[in-house]
């Protein structure tokens, strides 16, 4: 049971960082409090701050994980977002943060469809439930990758929200299908 609470603790702790971190870079690019970058890092936070509470009371229940993953991802996600927003920084870390926008989408999908489908209890349940959430996920990682191959000069997803610099492109975006 303490090794729940403790990787608890270190998950929250990344979630909570990558969050502030996403949050720390937006706000240094002018970023005001009605940008959507913000929802990501309050999401971040709430799920992070969620998952550490049911672990922690309840370590048993996968929703704690669940939710856990969850803000561990928009915390990810705002710190790209915010990597994308600063101008200043090498560009392996632009590339980096333009491939996360894209491609981590998906991930945000399997583990909020999980969330949904494994309420109240943390169990996912049937077969069907499963064969539904493989299906949900197959298909939102083929349209995240074909989306981030062929993404134009500057194009990013409408969630999570993130401007894109002009010089940033998919690696097959030459090829001009969009």
């Amino acid at each position: 049971m303490r090794r729940f609470r403790l990787v608890g603790v270190l998950a929250a702790g990344f979630a909570v960082s990558a969050s502030g971190g996403g949050l720390a870079l937006a706000v240094g690019e002018g970023v005001g409090f009605g940008d959507p970058v913000l929802g990501l890092v309050e999401t971040g936070f709430a799920a992070a701050l969620l998952g550490l509470l049911l672990l922690w009371q309840r370590p048993e229940n996968r929703m704690g994980a669940l939710l856990m993953a969850a803000g561990m991802l928009f915390g990810v996600s705002a710190l790209a977002a915010g990597a994308l927003e600063s101008s200043s920084g090498p560009a392996v870390v632009s590339e980096a943060a333009f491939a996360w926008i894209w491609l981590g989408q998906s991930l945000l999908v399997l583990v909020w469809t999980s969330i949904i489908l494994a309420l109240p209890d943390g169990e996912v349940g049937s077969g069907l439930r499963r064969g539904f959430l493989i299906g949900a996920s197959v298909c939102a990682g083929a349209i995240a990758v074909a989306g981030y191959l062929f993404a134009g000069p500057g194009q990013a997803p409408e969630f999570p929200p993130a401007d894109a610099p002009a010089e940033l492109a998919g690696p097959l975006a030459h090829l001009g299908w969009q």
